[in-house]
């Protein structure tokens, strides 16, 4: 399938439910450079406002270890209270519906946060890879 979506001039990428481990034929399609986005579920799909199941961090840990060119998606209980655990494990894209529309502070100061723990994680990242 990746293959098909590469042939067809697309970006790729691939969603792992909270219970799907990442595979080795995941793995060999981002080696292939087939994937451009690994998506990490941090809640069972569906439905909105459920918590964020923090144990999905080792996913996201390990993916960026072994794939540290591929983008690493969060989503699912994302919000200013958990986007700093997403942020140090790796993940570089972030979705957060509820945690920024329904955030106490508003949603530019959520939105605000969540950027800023990323860019933070980011340059953490690669000043200890210039060490």
């Amino acid at each position: 399938a990746c293959r098909t979506v590469r042939a067809a001039g697309m970006r790729c990428g691939v969603a792992l439910r909270p219970r799907t481990p990442p595979s080795a034929a995941l793995h060999a399609c981002i080696d292939e450079r087939l994937v451009d986005m690994v998506l990490v579920m941090t809640v069972e799909p569906g439905f909105g406002g459920q918590a964020f199941m923090a144990d999905q961090m080792d996913k996201v840990r390990a993916v960026r270890a072994r794939h540290p060119h591929v983008d690493v998606q969060v989503d699912g209980g994302v919000n200013v209270d958990t986007i700093e655990q997403c942020a140090r494990a790796g993940a570089n894209v972030i979705v957060s519906g509820s945690g920024v529309f329904k955030a106490a502070g508003g949603s530019r100061a959520a939105i605000a946060a969540l950027r800023a723990a990323v860019d933070d994680a980011l340059r953490d990242a690669a000043a200890a890879a210039a060490a």
